[in-house]
């Protein structure tokens, strides 16, 4: 099983429901996804490489696409930068930042402050 697989595996596990599925022609134009499923059940990602910054720096990111009404993503897309790839595999620790990134687009840290978990002026995360 691949590093993505691996990730989506994980993420699986810990996060259960349904929800709707939504008619992807109902979305805006895809970006970095250059095409949606017809429909998407639950949530699309998609993850590209791409030269981000060079080597050692930024090793990827990534974040919600749309969203629906609730807050919960519909899509997210994952860059992931060209010059790290390789060293990030050798060493083993590319499933790690492809998990991370995961969850950058599941909403963790980029969704925050909508759903008031965040105070993006003072800087407080909510508590409890």
């Amino acid at each position: 099983m691949g590093d993505f697989a691996q990730a989506v595996a994980r993420w699986e596990s810990v996060i259960v429901g349904d929800l709707p599925s939504i008619e992807s022609a109902l979305l805006p134009t895809p970006t970095t996804c250059t095409q949606y499923p017809d429909f998407i059940d639950d949530l699309y990602l998609c993850g590209v490489s791409a030269s981000i910054d060079g080597p050692g720096r930024v090793l990827g990111r990534a974040g919600p696409r749309f969203v629906r009404d609730s807050g919960l993503t519909i899509t997210g897309e994952m860059t992931f930068d060209t010059a790290d790839i390789d060293s990030l595999r050798a060493d083993g620790t590319f499933l790690g930042v492809v998990k991370h990134e995961m969850a950058h687009v599941l909403g963790m840290g980029t969704l925050w402050q909508n759903a008031g978990l965040y105070d993006g002026v003072s800087g407080a995360y909510k508590s409890g």
